[in-house]
């Protein structure tokens, strides 16, 4: 004759049902990830704009074309500043890295800035496409995959990108460095190259490069997914021995 199920040993249920509140515990945890180093404040070119006239069209013009990068700001200057001072003291007093002083109705604008500290000037026809403004300031922006990495144009220090350098027309090297990134050296040309972005040694492809900004975030994807099959087959373990003994 056979026992009723009350009467039947319920060590296997408890056990299944222990195991599967153990699996789903596990499954509200967030996955374990490796804390990410606090990235280096990018560098920011400032640039100083000098006009006697309220709504200056050439301002206008060259502050639409650089508004969407983040590491660049321009602020206008009072007509009151000496703008006739030497590079090194408007540099150390107001702090900007390029100072320029317009002239619109006599078509004209002085630059100055570590290349040109003595002033140069431009005279303008009509007005400059976004990639002529960046090569009449004579920058280059340069950026890294991942951000962060210290770049050296030229031997010579520019920070940690996403930043700029001040270049002349010609060849120029630039060179990356990161802790946790091979870059390989290269040669660049102003202004054929206005923007710039640190070649990894073990990139052969810029599709690789734009796939390594999700590689984290598909890494916790997998996880979850893998989280989820454990949680159904503890409760599909958890509901069988019901059915079963």
């Amino acid at each position: 004759m056979q026992k009723p199920m009350w009467c039947k040993p319920i060590t296997t249920k408890v056990l299944w049902i222990a195991a599967f509140f153990l699996i789903l515990s596990g499954c509200n945890k967030k996955p374990s990830s490796t804390p990410q180093p606090i990235k280096p404040k990018a560098t920011t070119l400032d640039i100083g704009w000098l006009t006697e006239i309220d709504q200056d069209p050439w301002l206008q013009d060259l502050s639409k074309c650089f508004v969407s990068i983040s590491n660049l700001q321009i602020i206008r200057l009072k007509s009151s500043t000496k703008f006739l001072q030497d590079f090194e003291t408007l540099h150390e007093a107001l702090g900007f890295d390029t100072l320029i002083e317009s002239f619109p109705a006599e078509n004209k604008l002085i630059v100055k800035n570590s290349l040109y500290p003595e002033g140069r000037i431009l005279r303008l026809e009509k007005n400059p496409t976004c990639k002529e403004w960046q090569y009449m300031l004579s920058f280059v922006l340069i950026y890294s995959s991942p951000q962060g990495a210290l770049v050296k144009v030229d031997q010579v220090d520019q920070g940690h990108s996403p930043t700029w350098a001040f270049v002349d027309t010609g060849s120029h090297r630039l060179e990356c460095y990161s802790e946790n990134q091979v870059y390989r050296a290269e040669e660049f040309s102003f202004p054929k190259d206005l923007s710039i972005l640190c070649k990894r040694e073990n990139i052969h492809s810029p599709t690789q490069e734009v796939m390594d900004f999700g590689s984290e975030q598909q890494e916790r994807k997998t996880a979850w997914f893998l989280y989820v099959l454990l949680g159904l087959g503890a409760i599909a373990s958890g509901i069988i021995p019901f059915f079963i003994f």
